[in-house]
């Protein structure tokens, strides 16, 4: 078996014996294949596509719902569909803090956390997902938020990034509002 193009011929890597073999061969290029067996030969044009890159985008900022979840909504293109989705958050290091407050070192506001959104897989198309993140520890802090797809090829694409207010549990009980300060604060 070989794949003839205009550059040349590829010949495929064969294995087996006289009676039955094996053979592969990775396309990258158009061209003609052609397959050759028992004095008879066959031949079929191939035409290799090129995998893009995904793009993804916001419709809207992600805001809180009425529910206390963090609501995204984006458009993804792929031509082959979405593999993997994730929410890529980082603290906001120009936030406002409180003046007992220490300030953010540069280990923190460098790291990031990729949360999934698994809803969001799927082929080309707008969609849109909802995630509870009332427990997370940035919860009622700002963050620096984007969407990340990435294809079955590994390649990904990734939102322009976008300031959210993470939503936060209303806290009625006094030492349970002021723990949660402290935990901010820290």
């Amino acid at each position: 078996m070989s794949l003839r193009t205009e550059e040349g011929s590829i010949k495929a890597a064969r294995e087996g014996g006289d009676k039955s073999a094996r053979a592969s061969l990775t396309l990258v290029r158009n061209g003609a294949l052609t397959l050759s067996a028992g004095g008879r030969s066959t031949r079929w044009p191939i035409g290799v596509l090129d995998d893009r890159a995904p793009t993804v985008v916001f419709n809207e900022t992600p805001a809180p719902d009425r529910d206390g979840r963090l609501a995204i909504a984006v458009t993804i293109d792929d031509d082959y569909g979405a593999d993997v989705v994730a929410l890529r958050v980082r603290l906001d290091p120009d936030q406002p803090r409180p003046l007992d407050a220490p300030a953010f070192g540069a280990g923190v506001a460098a790291k990031s956390e990729m949360i999934a959104l698994d809803a969001l897989k799927g082929p080309s198309g707008a969609r849109a997902a909802a995630v509870d993140l009332s427990s997370h520890p940035w919860a009622g802090l700002s963050v620096i938020a984007s969407v990340v797809v990435t294809d079955a090829a590994g390649q990904a694409g990734e939102t322009i990034p976008a300031n959210v207010t993470l939503p936060a549990r209303e806290f009625f009980n006094p030492l349970a509002k002021a723990v949660i300060e402290q935990r901010q604060t820290l």
